[in-house]
C-alpha cells in the first residue's frame, strides 16, 4: 500500500474538532489516519459513476494504489 498520502489540512482540522467534540485528544498517528480516512470519503460523484463500468481487474489495480 501506498504511503504518499498529504494530509489536507482541512481534513485534520474536521478530524481534530471531532476528536475534540468527544473530548478526547488523538497522537499524531492516529490524527493523520482519520485524516486520511477523511480524504477517501472525499470523492466527487463522478468518480463513483465511473467506478460501475470498471472490470473487476481494473478494480483491484486501483485498490492497490489506494
Amino acid at each position: 500500500m501506498s504511503n504518499a498520502f498529504e494530509p489536507l489540512p482541512d481534513f485534520i482540522q474536521l478530524a481534530q474538532h471531532a476528536f475534540a467534540s468527544q473530548g478526547y485528544a488523538p497522537s499524531g498517528p492516529v490524527l493523520n489516519a482519520t485524516a486520511k480516512g477523511l480524504a477517501r470519503l472525499h470523492v466527487p460523484a463522478t468518480t463513483a459513476q465511473r467506478a460501475s463500468h470498471v472490470s473487476f481487474d481494473e478494480m483491484l489495480k486501483r485498490c492497490a494504489d489506494a
